[in-house]
């Protein structure tokens, strides 16, 4: 270590030398940090998930929007993110700039974030070895007929690694042959256009974590970003949900709020939609639906602790079948699935079928009524 006399002189040479800190140009490329003291004033370090090191972003009031980040949007943690637009056709009307891509937030609107993260369309894009697009991982559409529905300009992800594909990198889980982003900590966030299931891992076989999935209608959301259909809006209960007003439903023809019944979350149960009083859409999930204090179930059913799935005892598939559920769809594709305890006794709850291509054990656990090899398949014609 020098001694305070020498560390004096070399700074005043230093100093006469005109040798002065100069202040990073953070909009001229993504600026990696670990805190926002990493960040000039004014800015914060924002988290970016699985799609890169935190960047330094400007800060917003999330209560000002448009006063507060004019050009850009601002999420729910205060981060101001510049915005893109998608034409119909996957051109871009308003692009990035400063090393950012165009990554969608929303399949029918074409919003995008601009992101430090590598977009896609179709997985060959993604030159990051062992990554594919997140379209394609979560068998998105291209497109829907009829509707202004998109699923380009996505983000590349992880898949699993090793010789049984049962690896993935920190900040995913691994579930049938697929990684999935996590949002485990309350600060972690998810890719755009997705939702964190807080604490419903379980469901995809990994309990205690809290997966990202594709933020269709009825997802818990925290700002419009995660809402890949519709917006987040708050629901009469409490909380925020990807969804739309009542006025919106009402508009898509006279079903109101029930058209937007049926949904089938990550391959389980439905949601059930209808007009809250304060005039927006709210779901409670059916029999097999995922279910936390965000994502409350049907009135007859319960949310099973641990599995976190809205469920009921039953001694035969009537049992199963609720009046109180509007769709008759959600009503009829339940069975009464026999479910071993811990203690090795068997019990035995309602459950919903798996649509064609879903996985079974048994003719009963599919829609079609015909399970083979583990599949759920259409019976051959008479």
């Amino acid at each position: 270590m020098r001694a305070p006399v020498e560390r004096f002189v070399l700074l005043a040479t230093l100093a006469l030398a005109g040798c002065v800190a100069t202040v990073p140009d953070l909009t001229a490329q993504p600026y990696p940090c670990d805190t926002d003291h990493d960040c000039i004033d004014g800015w914060v370090c924002a988290i970016t998930g699985v799609l890169s090191h935190s960047v330094c972003r400007p800060a917003c009031d999330p209560s000002r929007p448009a006063a507060s980040c004019p050009s850009g949007f601002c999420t729910s943690a205060g981060v101001c993110w510049d915005a893109c637009s998608i034409a119909s056709d996957g051109t871009l009307t308003r692009g990035c700039s400063g090393g950012m891509s165009c990554v969608r937030r929303n399949g029918f609107t074409g919003d995008g974030l601009c992101m430090p993260a590598a977009g896609c369309t179709v997985s060959s894009d993604c030159t990051a070895p062992s990554h594919d697009c997140a379209n394609e991982i979560f068998h998105l559409p291209a497109t829907i007929a009829g509707t202004a529905y998109s699923a380009d300009h996505s983000v590349c992800l992880s898949t699993p690694e090793g010789e049984m594909h049962d690896r993935c990198p920190n900040g995913y889980f691994v579930n049938n042959g697929t990684c999935i982003p996590s949002c485990d900590q309350p600060t972690d966030r998810c890719p755009p256009g997705m939702a964190c299931l807080t604490d419903l891992g379980g469901v995809l076989g990994a309990p205690g974590r809290s997966p990202c999935l594709i933020g269709w209608r009825g997802m818990p959301c925290r700002d419009d970003s995660e809402c890949f259909e519709g917006s987040c809006l708050a629901v009469a209960t409490g909380g925020h949900v990807c969804t739309y007003t009542c006025q919106q439903a009402a508009l898509a023809g006279p079903l109101g709020c029930d058209v937007l019944d049926g949904y089938s979350v990550a391959g389980f149960g439905g949601l059930d939609f209808s007009c809250d009083p304060s005039g927006v859409c709210a779901a409670v999930g059916t029999v097999g639906a995922p279910c936390n204090d965000d994502m409350p179930c049907n009135v007859d059913l319960t949310c099973l602790n641990g599995a976190g799935v809205c469920t009921k005892p039953c001694a035969a598939r009537m049992d199963c079948v609720l009046d109180s559920v509007g769709s008759t769809t959600l009503q009829q594709n339940v069975y009464c699935a026999p479910i071993t305890s811990p203690t090795g006794g068997t019990l035995h709850f309602c459950l919903n079928q798996q649509p064609t291509g879903g996985m079974c054990t048994s003719n009963e656990e599919c829609q079609s009524g015909r399970c083979m090899t583990g599949i759920c398949v259409v019976p051959p014609p008479r």
